[in-house]
C-alpha cells in the first residue's frame, strides 16, 4: 500500500519522516499495516512502527535497533510479518501486502537488515533437551559489536549448568571475532 504522496518506501511524507527522529538513520522501505493503518518503516539502523496521525501528529510506537530484533517469519497466506525480539518482549505482527511494491520491499529489507546485524551465531545445547543461541551482532549506528545469549523455551541463566554452557559458547564466538 503506497503512502500518500509517496513514490517508493524510501520517500516518506514530511510529517511522517519528521516524527521518526532518524538521528542519522536512513529509510530503506516503508509500508502500511493493512489491519491497523500503522506505518512500518525499515531503516538502515532501526525498525520503526508509527501510528497514523492523531490530532495531526504521528506517534512513534517502536524505534528498535536491528541488534534487538531476533528474527521473524512471514505467513504468505495471511500476509503477516511476525517479528521476534531479543529478550522477553512478545512477538509483534503486521499485515503487509506483498503484491504492492512497498510490501515486497519491506519484506526483503527486513530480512536483509536482520541478517546483516548477525556477525556470528552458534546454537548451544544447554542439556535436558534445552536449546539456546549465542550471537555476536553489529550495532549499525556506530559499528560496535555486542554479544547476546538467547535462550529457548524452558532454559534459564539461573541454572548453573545452563549458564556455564551458554557462557562458554559465548566466550568462543567472542574470541573468534576478536572481542576477547
Amino acid at each position: 500500500m503506497r503512502l500518500p504522496g509517496q513514490r517508493s518506501g524510501r520517500h516518506l511524507p514530511g510529517p511522517l519522516r519528521e516524527s521518526l527522529d532518524l538521528d542519522g538513520d536512513r529509510v530503506l522501505a516503508a509500508t502500511i499495516d493493512l489491519a491497523t493503518g500503522e506505518h512500518l518503516i525499515i531503516g538502515q539502523w532501526r525498525l520503526y512502527a508509527v501510528s497514523s496521525p492523531v490530532d495531526g501528529a504521528h506517534q512513534v510506537r517502536l524505534r528498535v535497533p536491528w541488534h534487538d530484533v531476533d528474527g521473524g517469519s512471514y505467513d504468505s497466506d495471511a500476509h503477516t510479518l511476525t517479528v521476534t525480539w531479543v529478550g522477553d518482549r512478545a512477538a509483534e505482527r503486521w499485515r503487509i501486502d506483498p503484491g504492492q511494491r512497498e510490501g515486497a520491499e519491506v519484506h526483503e529489507r527486513f530480512w536483509e537488515r536482520v541478517q546483516a546485524s548477525v556477525v556470528l551465531a552458534e546454537p548451544v545445547d544447554l542439556g535436558a533437551r534445552l536449546q539456546g543461541r549465542v550471537v555476536v551482532r553489529r550495532r549499525f549506528s556506530d559499528g560496535t559489536l555486542l554479544s547476546q545469549v538467547l535462550l529457548g523455551p524452558g532454559a534459564t541463566m539461573s541454572d548453573p549448568g545452563q549458564r556455564a554452557r551458554a557462557l562458554a559458547a559465548l566466550a568462543r564466538i567472542e574470541e573468534q571475532v576478536g572481542m576477547r
